[in-house]
């Protein structure tokens, strides 16, 4: 079968040009990071296999102690403090972005993370280069402060040169801007699909499947909430005549209609379940007739579907070891366990060796005025996987 005669796949993301605000939009509603959190935030088992992956990024933090404890901005911030931020967003995102500052000889004095999702690429100039980055703190138009929204405008935006650490450039942008105290600085903005690429997530393809595992939860809630609690009807003939008072000695006691469906409801829910109702009655003839309901469990139709979503999900973090133990399949024991954990460690190495070699980028360029503690070199900046990934014969 030719290539062209198969169905054409969606592309992952839509991004537009967004003329008003000179921007590349990330997807076509601008808003792909935002949307891929909510959906893992919701789905139990998304959320889960995500928080482990960000951890085994994290590892045990950066080699060297000094560097790790070394204070990279004004807010008292470390570079371990740093590290801990920018594994969360390359775990969620695939990208990270941090904020650097210059003083005046060019040299770096700060870093700041910033949060992914407040990071947009600007349009290419004339020439393809890609020269800012517009960073706003809540591109769905809903933040407000002091009562009022904080409108997506040009006016909002705040847009910053792209990483270059030459000395050159940066003087030349520090005089561009008019001089240091309004000097923004620059977005060491990093993408695994590439140089200012937008990423989508590791996980996207299974997006569908944990909004699924999403609605699977509100099936199972609503189940027992409200499914197959109630365990019958009362049936009755409507009251006739007013409620029984004590001041007619004439009248027959008889139950008021509201007070009667006020107490049937308050039986329901899976708190008030099995309680009894008592009711008083004159004669047989106005006893009421209780019909028993049974109601329908559905989770067991949705065991197959459950199971699958599971799958998928895992698998798309390569947390199959986890799950194949989690449903017993391979058996438990503490080796077995260690196993698994050492074998995902050792698929963060790659990842944990890209972001050495951002670091090293940055401290690199590290002011003169204030040394660092440490060489900026491989050694120092690897970061400890978060199990050890020699296996027993290799010690």
């Amino acid at each position: 079968m030719k290539l062209t005669n198969l169905p054409k796949a969606e592309p992952a993301l839509d991004p537009k040009f967004l003329k008003n605000l000179g921007i590349k939009s990330y997807d076509a509603d601008n808003l792909y990071p935002q949307n891929v959190r909510n959906i893992v935030l919701n789905s139990k088992t998304g959320s889960g296999c995500l928080e482990r992956y960000i951890d085994y990024i994290e590892g045990r933090g950066i080699a060297s102690e000094p560097l790790a404890g070394f204070v990279v901005n004004l807010d008292g911030e470390t570079l371990a403090d740093l590290h801990a931020q920018v594994s969360a967003d390359l775990g969620t995102n695939e990208g990270f972005a941090i904020h650097v500052n210059y003083d005046i000889d060019g040299g770096i004095v700060s870093l700041h993370h910033i949060p992914f999702e407040n990071a947009r690429i600007a349009e290419p100039d004339e020439e393809g280069n890609i020269r800012k980055v517009a960073l706003h703190p809540d591109w769905t138009g809903q933040l407000t402060r002091n009562g009022k929204p904080v409108k997506i405008t040009k006016d909002t935006v705040d847009y910053l040169d792209v990483f270059n650490p030459d000395p050159e450039i940066v003087l030349a942008q520090i005089q561009e801007a008019g001089g240091p105290q309004f000097y923004k600085g620059q977005i060491y903005y990093y993408s695994r699909q590439g140089f200012l690429i937008y990423p989508y997530a590791r996980f996207h393809a299974v997006l569908s499947d944990m909004s699924t595992d999403e609605g699977l939860s509100n099936i199972m809630n609503r189940n027992v909430r409200n499914n197959f609690l109630p365990a019958g009807a009362f049936v009755r003939l409507k009251s006739q005549g007013a409620p029984y008072s004590g001041d007619d000695t004439d009248a027959q006691p008889q139950v008021d209609d509201a007070d009667y469906a006020e107490d049937l409801a308050a039986l329901q829910g899976d708190t008030e379940a099995l309680k009894m109702l008592d009711i008083t009655i004159e004669s047989k003839e106005e006893m009421p007739e209780f019909i028993n309901m049974q109601g329908n469990n559905y989770d067991k139709e949705f065991t197959a579907t459950a199971a699958e979503i599971k799958d998928c999900i895992y698998a798309a973090f390569g947390q199959e070891g986890w799950l194949a133990i989690r449903n017993g399949k391979v058996g438990f024991s503490g080796t077995l366990v260690a196993d698994v954990e050492r074998d995902y460690a050792k698929r963060q190495i790659k990842t944990q060796k890209a972001l050495s070699r951002c670091y090293k980028t940055l401290l690199q360029a590290w002011t003169t005025a204030q040394p660092l503690p440490a060489e900026p070199n491989d050694a120092n900046l690897a970061i400890i996987p978060l199990v050890d990934t020699t296996t027993p014969t290799q010690k």
